[in-house]
Order: structure tokens, then sequence, then C-alpha cells
């Protein structure tokens, strides 16, 4: 199976996928902490990622780094690919997630648009990788 075949099954199976995930127990989204700490017009760049130990992880789509916030709405940094996460200042790790947006073109208040995530795509794609959307229920 070449890639674009593989790309295309992929595609078919989002729907399956999507329903998996959620029988084993995908979050829902709770935008709450998100939406306290960051203006209302920077929170449309960000997914979210899901919640693990009372902390919510946001991740923001163009730069795709993460801001991990927990009901008090308390931030948290992970450090070197573990699972130890150390609080730190809001305004630290929300600089850390938008850092280098301005290179990339972007500023805080860009929403994730599709045509924006296709513009993304095409960025990714030019530069060799390919991408593939997963959400529960199989939608992009």
């Amino acid at each position: 199976m070449d890639k674009d075949e593989l790309i295309a099954k992929l595609e078919e199976l989002k729907p399956e996928i999507g329903q998996m995930m959620l029988e084993a127990g995908a979050d829902e989204p709770d935008w709450g902490p998100l939406e306290k700490v960051l203006p209302m017009k920077w929170c449309d760049g960000f997914m979210y990622m899901g919640c693990c130990d009372g902390v919510h992880e946001y991740k923001h789509g163009l730069t795709r780094r993460t801001l991990a916030l927990d009901s008090e709405c308390r931030a948290y940094l992970f450090f070197g690919g573990s699972d130890q996460r150390t609080e730190v200042p809001v305004e630290v790790a929300v600089d850390r997630v938008f850092e280098h947006i301005e290179e990339m073109g972007y500023t805080r208040e860009t929403a994730l648009t599709e045509e924006i995530m296709e513009e993304r795509r095409q960025r990714i794609a030019d530069a060799g990788w390919t991408t593939i959307t997963m959400t529960p229920g199989g939608k992009k």
C-alpha cells in the first residue's frame, strides 16, 4: 500500500476511529480554564486535547504547542519528554505557546478557520510532510 492509499484508507476509517475514541473515554472539551486565562479572541486558535489528573491540555493549531491548565487556572509545563510537570506563571506558559507565531505570519488572534488550516496543511505538504486529522466522531 503506497502513501496515498494509506491516507485514503485512514480518511475512510475516521468515523469508526472517532467512535472508538468516544467509547474509550475521550474527554468532552472543557474550555473554562482556557477562556479564563486568555482573551476570547485568542481562544479560537486552540484545540482541546483532553484532561489527565485534573490538568486540561489545549494545543494551539498553528504553533503546535500545548497550554496545560488545571481547573483553578494554574499553568504547567512538561519537561524532557516526561510525564513530570512543573507549575509556572500563566504568563510564562502563554508566552511559550505563542512563541514564534509572528515569524509564521500569524498573530495570537489568528483563528483556526478552514482557510488558515488549509494554508497550514499546504505549508506542511510543501515541506514534505503528511498530516492526518482525527476527532471524536470522525469529523474534521
